[in-house]
């Protein structure tokens, strides 16, 4: 047995991990002209995974989402929402150039607060969200990319007081 262990711990194994770090801004701003009310949206994503498996194309680690979003239609009402999300995220790349990808981050960490002109207080808000993401990244150098993406997300309010 400690001859089968020793030839184990001897027996040398490579093990290779790429990291896969992601920032992503955004920025949005409309009115809808019916009721005259101007809404913003601000949304700030960072990704930090490594590979799994050896041909570096699948990607796991940690998501966390930062936006706020806001309304106005007068003096009277106003509104904000602001979040912050924590989860893990999934990433899978389509090609070697890793140029197309589709992820799924699940954030069951999801707090914030909510606030309202009619209102005197503020309302914590507690939940869960789920992010998913088709986006293609054009390579600028061999480590940085732009790109775009479509997203899908929804959050589900567990706590609101």
């Amino acid at each position: 047995m400690k001859t089968l262990l020793l030839v184990l711990l001897l027996i040398s194994s490579q093990a290779y991990a790429r990291f896969y770090i992601q920032h992503s801004v955004g920025y949005e701003s409309y009115t809808e002209d019916l009721e005259n009310t101007k809404f913003g949206y601000v949304n700030n994503l960072f990704f930090m995974g490594a590979s799994i498996g050896g041909d570096e194309m699948f990607y796991f680690g940690q998501s966390v989402y930062i936006h706020s979003f806001s309304f106005n239609t007068d003096a009277t009402n106003k509104g904000t929402l602001s979040m912050t999300e924590i989860g893990p995220r999934f990433v899978l790349f389509f090609n070697d150039r890793k140029t197309w990808n589709l992820s799924f981050a699940y954030h069951p960490f999801a707090k914030g607060t909510r606030t309202l002109t009619t209102s005197t207080e503020s309302t914590e808000t507690t939940g869960s969200s789920m992010i998913g993401t088709l986006a293609y990244q054009l390579p600028v150098t061999k480590s940085f990319y732009l790109g775009a993406s479509l997203n899908y997300y929804t959050y589900t309010i567990t706590k609101d007081r």
